[in-house]
């Protein structure tokens, strides 16, 4: 890679990263509590999401999408964010050196299975974000808003252009919907069942970026335990049908 353009796109990386962080003070204040108030996490320094600390390339040909991050100040993750205190300080850290969760277990699984990518370490095609940027208060999953999307559209439409993937693989519905109403907000699909759409020959959309570049975006299923559960038709956990699922991106690589 051109040593100048990746300046260039770590200079706008970080610009990003400084007006997403000084934009939360005022948006949390604006929050109704009932909707769920969000917050910046003062340890995501280096990075656009904590998530990111995982695996952060910005020449990323795959970018993987979550929902949000949930709560950093839950007991649970103190091992992540004591890690991710190791990477600010400078010193080698691994994002998954202690017991990872269901989610992220999964995930080693599928890139490893479907797309042959080992994400226990650092890979110079991906790059991980969820699409909420900031952080819950309390709790990590449930009473999600699609307010905490519409704050961040423009920011992660903003990280797009910089990065510039060819595949973007959302987790879940409501990531899907954000990412193409953030990036293409006329190709929003009428979804229906989301398995179904999964399969179906309307996945990948493709979505043509400013400067010319045509991008995928896959629908798949969140790899948690209840995405997990949904996409088996609540019959078991075993990621046999997401693997095959994930192993239809490759072929727009």
């Amino acid at each position: 890679m051109d040593t100048t353009l990746f300046q260039d796109k770590h200079t706008a990386y970080q610009q990003l990263i400084a007006r997403v962080r000084a934009s939360y003070p005022a948006y949390h204040e604006a929050t109704e509590y009932e909707k769920g108030q969000l917050v910046w996490c003062n340890d995501c320094q280096q990075e656009i999401n904590l998530w990111s600390y995982w695996q952060d390339s910005l020449d990323a040909k795959i970018m993987l999408v979550g929902q949000d991050w949930g709560c950093p100040f839950d007991k649970v993750f103190l091992p992540t964010m004591a890690q991710i205190q190791k990477a600010n300080s400078g010193k080698a850290y691994s994002y998954t050196s202690d017991t990872p969760s269901q989610t992220d277990q999964n995930l080693i699984k599928l890139f490893s299975e479907a797309l042959g990518k080992d994400i226990t370490i650092p890979c110079d095609d991906l790059f991980f974000t969820n699409f909420v940027l900031g952080y819950r208060t309390h709790g990590t999953s449930g009473n999600y808003q699609k307010e905490w999307a519409e704050h961040d559209s423009a920011f992660f439409k903003e990280l797009v252009g910089i990065i510039e993937p060819k595949l973007i693989l959302c987790l879940g519905k409501a990531t899907f919907r954000a990412v193409l109403t953030s990036l293409a907000p006329d190709q929003k699909p009428r979804i229906g069942g989301y398995n179904k759409y999964i399969e179906s020959s309307r996945n990948p959309i493709s979505v043509a970026t400013s400067s010319g570049m045509n991008i995928a975006v896959f629908a798949l299923a969140h790899c948690g335990v209840m995405g997990t559960l949904n996409r088996n038709g609540k019959k078991n956990l075993d990621l046999d049908q997401q693997i095959a699922d994930w192993k239809r991106t490759s072929l727009y690589l």
